[in-house]
């Protein structure tokens, strides 16, 4: 173990043993949030063209720094007639997370140019679902501030997005109002 690793968690540990965080009212995201109470979640977003609902929500609007972040979109036919969408990539969905209009990160960096279509009888829908965990395309954890969690469909590229919010962890509060935050960055795999 590096000595800055052991420092960091001499630190923490000495954190945890005060007692000065309380973990036992934290927020933990349920295995079942798509269960029908999260259908009726405030942080949804959607628009409508040509009879074709496109839909995104996350399970919350507010976020631990380094907490996942479940995603859904959903494209619904909302029309009297079954409807043919012709995408010009594969995979034809997407999920990304902008700041200030950029990208800072994709579900999908690579495709396949190719013609495909998406049938979606009336009153049906198509709906994938992610979960990020906070980290950006260059495999680093983002930091506290505001979000756009964005669907793409492929058909004409038709976006819709929801903002979220990044908060500091607790943690990084304690340690940020005593003076000595240490900014530590997590791969992958192997979390310090």
């Amino acid at each position: 173990m590096k000595a800055k690793e052991l420092k960091i968690g001499v630190v923490l540990g000495f954190i945890l043993l005060l007692g000065l965080v309380d973990f036992a009212e934290a927020t933990t995201i349920e295995d079942d949030w798509w269960n029908e109470s999260s259908i009726l979640s405030d942080n949804s977003n959607s628009i409508v063209i040509d009879n074709i609902e496109y839909y995104i929500q996350t399970d919350k609007s507010t976020y631990n720094m380094g907490e996942d972040v479940n995603m859904l979109h959903r494209v619904t036919n909302m029309g009297d007639q079954d409807v043919t969408i012709q995408c010009n990539r594969i995979p034809q969905f997407n999920f990304r997370v902008k700041k200030n209009g950029n990208d800072i990160w994709s579900r999908y960096h690579f495709f396949l140019t190719k013609l495909s279509y998406i049938e979606i009888p009336v009153g049906s829908f198509i709906e994938k679902t992610f979960t990020w965990d906070m980290y950006n395309d260059n495999d680093y954890l983002i930091g506290p501030g505001i979000y756009d969690v964005v669907g793409v469909m492929y058909n004409s590229n038709t976006e819709v997005s929801v903002p979220i919010t990044v908060i500091p962890e607790p943690v990084s509060l304690v340690l940020l109002m005593t003076g000595s935050f240490v900014l530590i960055r997590k791969k992958r795999g192997k979390r310090i």
